[in-house]
């Protein structure tokens, strides 16, 4: 039994399927140090017959070897490449729900100000988005404290709680130029340990959201989907046969 997925956003559905007497998985990817293979392309004619040999020879064994294919661009497959497959799962791009879940598991390990009220803003805002583009986004605007201090002309000092037995320690953090308390210097004049990075704030994340576009635009959601429903007609017409 093998599969083919356009796109991953989430589990559900390929869980689903591999429980169903699931005995192994022959998968390819970072995970398991596999390199990536392109089957589409000018240069990819040799790997596509390659690779559709092998998956007819697999299909003659009596091995229970099950083969996912994962493709962001499904309709530049050939179609005797689709074919080799036996089930086709279209998982659609992030809900509101799981967006505001990704959104909340990328802050766990980030100080930050954000209230319920700017991560629901936010996760309006990333409509459209995979996810992949929202950790994009978190990263970036991870950064932007990072990017304030490595900008600033002037800085002063600030009293914080730098860990958990609340100790407190003076720290230099940016500050505007006509601040009473403001030195003039770059961050390459303070030692690393005694910068203080900011929490990340809305601020912030508006910042990167002015730079951060979702990876899949209107017409190729209806390429998604257009071949979903293709890939579902042929299903039907197979089981019928």
């Amino acid at each position: 039994m093998s599969f083919v997925l356009p796109e991953v956003a989430g589990l559900g559905d390929v869980k689903a399927i591999l429980n169903r007497n699931l005995a192994s998985v022959l998968c390819s990817g970072e995970e398991c140090g596999c390199r990536r293979v392109f089957l589409y392309g000018e240069r990819s004619a040799g790997r596509k017959e390659e690779f559709i040999k092998q998956m007819t020879e697999c299909a003659t064994k009596n091995e229970r070897i099950f083969i996912i294919g994962i493709s962001t661009k499904p309709w530049l497959l050939d179609p005797s490449l689709i074919q080799c497959f036996d089930e086709y799962v279209y998982v659609p791009l992030l809900q509101l729900e799981e967006r505001l879940e990704l959104i909340r598991m990328q802050l766990r390990q980030q100080q930050n100000v954000l209230t319920t009220a700017d991560l629901n803003i936010v996760t309006q805002q990333t409509e459209g988005f995979t996810g992949a583009d929202i950790v994009a986004l978190m990263r970036s605007a991870a950064m932007q404290p990072v990017r304030s201090i490595q900008k600033a002309t002037h800085f002063k000092r600030l009293l914080t709680t730098t860990n958990a037995e609340s100790e407190q320690q003076l720290l230099w953090t940016p500050c505007r130029s006509d601040d009473p308390e403001a030195v003039k210097m770059s961050w390459i004049d303070i030692e690393t340990e005694e910068l203080h990075v900011s929490p990340l704030t809305m601020h912030d994340l508006n910042a990167a959201l002015s730079h951060q576009r979702p990876s899949f635009q209107a017409d190729g959601l209806r390429q998604y989907e257009s071949l979903h429903l293709q890939c579902l007609v042929g299903q039907a017409q197979s089981d019928d046969h």
